[in-house]
């Protein structure tokens, strides 16, 4: 199939590859990216993000965008698609998933059905209500809670455990009684 010159040209005016430079309004943002003619300057547009229902997110400066102009009008265009130059790669292209952020959160639906949440280096997965304050505890965080509780020892006396009345010089258990264990380890 061919275009003929007349065709083509409206065909470009249809779709169009522009740059992000900052949001406009809410749900807009400002785009530059095509001269109409030779000797004309680069021209600036307000632009209208299609995003997929329940996902909001706002492309940084300098992201590329693929617009398409609603009915062919100059004035109504929608960004269908952003892509920027530093995107991440993925170790099996398609078999994942990654979302992502330049400030380095990361959440991978990887190959062998695990979803894999990195936090911005120092910060936590939060979980919670709106606040979103309480802490996902790591696997590292209970291995050092862990191997805090399991080297402790209490002072000599006497104490209840669970049931059971315990009397001695050191209150550190030697081995269980059938109410407790004695030792807390992570299942693998």
């Amino acid at each position: 199939m061919s275009f003929d010159r007349s065709e083509l040209t409206y065909l470009a005016r249809l779709i169009r590859k522009v740059i992000i430079r900052g949001r406009k309004m809410a749900g807009y943002f400002s785009a530059e990216g095509y001269q109409s003619a030779p000797n004309e300057p680069i021209q600036a547009m307000g632009i209208k993000r299609a995003q997929h229902y329940g996902f909001v997110s706002e492309p940084p400066d300098g992201t590329e965008s693929l617009v398409l102009a609603i009915n062919g009008g100059a004035s109504n265009r929608v960004s269908v698609a952003e892509w920027t130059t530093d995107e991440p790669e993925i170790d099996v292209p398609g078999a994942e998933v990654l979302v992502w952020c330049r400030n380095g959160q990361r959440i991978l639906l990887n190959k062998d059905g695990d979803v894999v949440i990195y936090p911005k280096a120092g910060r936590n997965v939060l979980l919670g209500g709106a606040d979103a304050n309480d802490p996902v505890v790591t696997k590292s965080t209970f291995d050092n809670f862990v191997s805090t509780f399991n080297g402790h020892s209490h002072l000599a006396g006497s104490y209840t455990a669970g049931m059971t009345a315990v009397t001695g010089t050191s209150a550190t258990p030697s081995s269980t009684n059938g109410n407790a264990p004695t030792r807390v380890t992570l299942a693998k």
